[in-house]
């Protein structure tokens, strides 16, 4: 405005008829007050500039410092982790190892066990059966000889009746055969008394005498006749008696007999069912030791596939390193772009100082004005966007590039001119790169985001693996310490845990500890999506700079 006013106030001048060495003078006059107020403009401008400068260097040091800082801690974390998962892979491959051996140890002892109480039962109930068959067939045989003396006995009685009985009756033949000629005698002798009865009255007393003896005779023979009956009645009885004791001795040895068969056949049946049984044990432990040795060759191929698994997921974390490393770069490529600029700017305000205000370069001055408010404005929009996105990241500095434009030449206006037009280009071409790294963005997003998934998923089928083991390992632990009576074998690491509390106590450093100890074991899944964040921010706010 003062170089317009300076203008007019010529050519008013030049129309009142002034001077050519006034009009000089008060030009000059107008031109060095003119310099002085664009002077004072550039030194507050590059005041500004200074600031504004000094600031965005503080806001790159901070924020290389942060970056410097954040790697140096995951790095360390990835470390600690990366270690504490070989050793806890090698943890559980020891005890793997030794759960091998003492399954293998059990079984092998188990199997003996087995086999000698299989040899002691064979044994044990063989020495049973030849004891017990020896003293069955003692006793038997003890039995045979005493119902053979008893047969031989009743034998002997019954002879010896027999004998009475064919004794008595020969003496009752006698007697029968005494009786019969006492009564052909006496019938003589009473035929011959009545004939001579007549004859001589002194035989009277021996008719008497022979009455008498008859009735003696008669009564003995009576007598005998019953003692010959009650004899062999008594005989009889006996040998009933004797036949009835034989039979029942002879069916009590025929059950006994028959008992000691059914004895036996139970016997051999609990003996064959014992080695069926036997057996069958074995059948189970030989099945039991195969289920065993294929659940291992199962358990083996899943931690092979879980290395394997591993060692991708770490080989890809790498690649994801490898490409914050390289968005890294490029950031530092950006800041070195950044600061050639501002160098840029600095030249050029360094070049308006020398510049000649001639009427020819006084509309070149005020675009250049132009340029530089709509600078100034532009940053104060980059640093409003650099402070919104450092309240959001949550104390987590972000490098906002500056890109500042404007600055003269000192020759002419066509190299100004072909001097924007190359800032047009190289604008223009680094908006294509950004669109191009918008999609490079976009589908970083997409496959971070498959990715994601994906180790959530495996990390699910990790833990789910992990607790399953635990539970097998704590079952087994749990009967190998009953069988045992002895050991502690701590086999997850929420066991261990529990005791060093029991051993330490319920206290405040104890707590901060477990706390420290569980953000030590935090799992992948947990890390990995912290990392995918910070990774997706950079790449977010290195997008908007279209």
């Amino acid at each position: 405005m003062s170089v317009e006013e300076g203008g007019k106030a010529s050519l008013s001048e030049k129309s009142n008829g002034l001077s050519a060495q006034e009009e000089l003078r008060q030009l000059q006059e107008k031109t060095n007050a003119w310099k002085q107020s664009v002077a004072i403009q550039l030194g507050e401008a590059a005041k500004k500039n200074k600031q504004l400068r000094d600031e965005l260097k503080e806001a790159g040091n901070n924020h290389e410092k942060e970056m410097s800082a954040l790697r140096v801690q995951l790095d360390k974390e990835f470390r600690e982790r990366t270690n504490l998962k070989d050793e806890e892979i090698s943890n559980l491959q020891r005890e793997m190892t030794q759960l091998r051996e003492e399954k293998r140890r059990m079984a092998e002892e188990h199997k003996r066990v087995l086999e000698e109480t299989a040899i002691r039962v064979r044994e044990n109930s063989q020495r049973e059966n030849v004891s017990k068959t020896r003293t069955d067939l003692e006793q038997r045989e003890a039995e045979l000889r005493q119902l053979r003396d008893i047969i031989e006995q009743k034998e002997r009685a019954l002879a010896q009746a027999e004998h009475e009985a064919t004794v008595t009756k020969t003496s009752l033949d006698r007697l029968g055969e005494q009786y019969r000629e006492l009564l052909s005698i006496m019938t003589h002798d009473e035929g011959q008394s009545v004939r001579d009865e007549d004859a001589s009255d002194g035989r009277s007393a021996s008719q008497h005498i022979v009455n008498w003896s008859d009735a003696a005779h008669r009564q003995q023979l009576e007598t005998a006749r019953s003692e010959l009956r009650s004899l062999e009645e008594r005989c009889a009885e006996k040998l009933r008696e004797a036949q009835g004791v034989h039979e029942t001795e002879l069916q009590r040895l025929m059950e006994d007999v028959y008992q000691r068969e059914e004895q036996l056949m139970t016997l051999q049946a609990l003996l064959r069912q014992a080695q069926h049984e036997a057996e069958t044990a074995n059948q189970r432990i030989a099945a039991s030791r195969a289920e065993k040795e294929r659940s291992e060759q199962r358990l083996a191929e899943k931690v092979a596939a879980l290395s394997k698994e591993l060692a991708n997921r770490m080989e890809q974390s790498q690649q994801l390193s490898v490409e914050v490393e390289r968005l890294q770069r490029e950031v530092s490529s950006q800041e070195a772009l950044v600061h050639s600029l501002e160098e840029e700017a600095r030249i050029r305000e360094e070049a308006f100082t020398s510049l000649t205000l001639s009427e020819d370069n006084r509309h070149l001055v005020q675009g250049l004005q132009e340029a530089l408010q709509k600078s100034r404005e532009e940053a104060e929009l980059w640093r409003s966007r650099y402070e919104e996105v450092m309240q959001e990241t949550t104390n987590k500095s972000v490098f906002v590039p500056f890109g500042g434009g404007g600055g003269g030449d000192s020759s002419t206006d066509r190299f100004v001119l072909s001097e924007i037009a190359q800032r047009e280009e190289a604008l223009a071409t680094e908006a294509a790169r950004l669109e191009s790294k918008a999609r490079l963005l976009k589908s970083t997003e997409a496959r971070l985001e498959e990715l994601k998934r994906s180790i959530a998923s495996q990390a699910n089928f990790i833990l789910q693996h992990r607790e399953s083991v635990d539970d097998v390992h704590r079952r087994d632990t749990e009967r190998i310490e009953k069988e045992r009576r002895g050991g502690s074998f701590f086999a997850s690491q929420r066991r261990y845990l529990q005791m060093i509390r029991e051993q330490q106590g319920d206290t405040v450093f104890f707590l901060l500890r477990r706390l420290a100890s569980y953000f030590v074991f935090m799992r992948l899944r947990v890390a990995l999506p912290l990392l995918l964040f910070i990774v997706c921010t950079f790449l977010i706010f290195f997008s908007s700079r279209r």
